[in-house]
């Protein structure tokens, strides 16, 4: 952790924005068999810094596949059966910022909220 927060105070940085998974949000049904997958997700929750996810974007329909030139694992294969049928789930992005700095994270948070129009650009389904 203090390697983490020596990169955060070398380069001024406030926050790092990463995709929490390499995946879409995926089912329940599915959390047992990728849920244990090594993902940046996790990061925050190591380091015991403030940190938010908000969705960015949908799947689309060409988009239904996991591609992973380096390893080729049980993951590979579980993450590939997980995205046939994933059209319209979303994608999120997850800000981490430096220890007690959680206002700041809401903050750009709150910026690319307004930045990516999640909640314009989606239509959602409705239940009767």
């Amino acid at each position: 952790m203090e390697i983490v927060q020596k990169i955060y105070t070398e380069n001024d940085l406030d926050a790092i924005i990463v995709m929490p998974t390499q995946f879409p949000a995926f089912l329940s049904t599915d959390a047992q068999k990728i849920g244990m997958s090594p993902i940046a997700a996790r990061l925050a929750i190591y380091w015991q810094f403030p940190s938010g996810t908000l969705p960015v974007a949908i799947v689309k329909e060409d988009e239904q596949k996991f591609e992973e030139k380096l390893f080729n694992d049980i993951f590979t294969k579980e993450i590939n059966d997980t995205m046939k049928g994933s059209e319209g789930m979303p994608m999120g992005l997850e800000i981490i910022g430096k220890p007690f700095n959680d206002e700041k994270v809401l903050a750009i948070m709150k910026i690319l909220e307004e930045k990516f129009k999640f909640k314009e650009s989606v239509e959602f389904p409705t239940y009767a």
